[in-house]
């Protein structure tokens, strides 16, 4: 009598196995974001100067002692990974530790589709625009003349 060495599965099991690897992706693709998002907030926070440049106007504003610790907030508050996408960035903030530049946010403020792009040697990734990060550098923009 004639036993084949593989047993096929049952389309039952099959279709459990692929509802496995589909949950078990979704897991691993969240603890990306998360470990993102803690690399992320670290790099925020260990920063000690802040610039925002503007690039119609050419200005750029060094975020005074007095706002670094509300600037650090905002910056990592509501804050969901993505994947980036492909811009002209509008403004962006430059973060420093150390006089060494840790981290750059390349921001479009495009009507449609607010985006930033986080850069550092380190961590890529990118996520919406948030409420808060759109009003520093609007009222940063006018508090100075931009």
């Amino acid at each position: 009598m004639f036993v084949p060495l593989r047993q096929p599965i049952p389309k039952k099991e099959k279709g459990m196995k692929f509802s496995k690897v589909i949950i078990l992706i979704l897991f691993f693709a969240a603890s990306c974001n998360d470990n993102k998002l803690q690399n992320y907030e670290r790099i925020v926070n260990s920063a000690d100067k802040f610039e925002i440049h503007y690039k119609n106007t050419g200005k750029i504003i060094t975020i005074p002692d007095s706002l670094k610790s509300n600037i650090k907030n905002i910056l990592t508050r509501n804050i969901k990974p993505e994947l980036q996408t492909k811009f002209i960035n509008d403004v962006s903030i430059q973060l420093y530790k150390g006089g060494i530049k840790s981290g750059t946010l390349m921001i479009t403020n495009n009507a449609t589709k607010p985006f930033v792009n986080f850069k550092s040697d380190s961590l890529n990734f990118g996520f919406r625009l948030t409420y808060g990060i759109g009003m520093i550098i609007i009222e940063l923009s006018i508090s100075v003349g931009g």
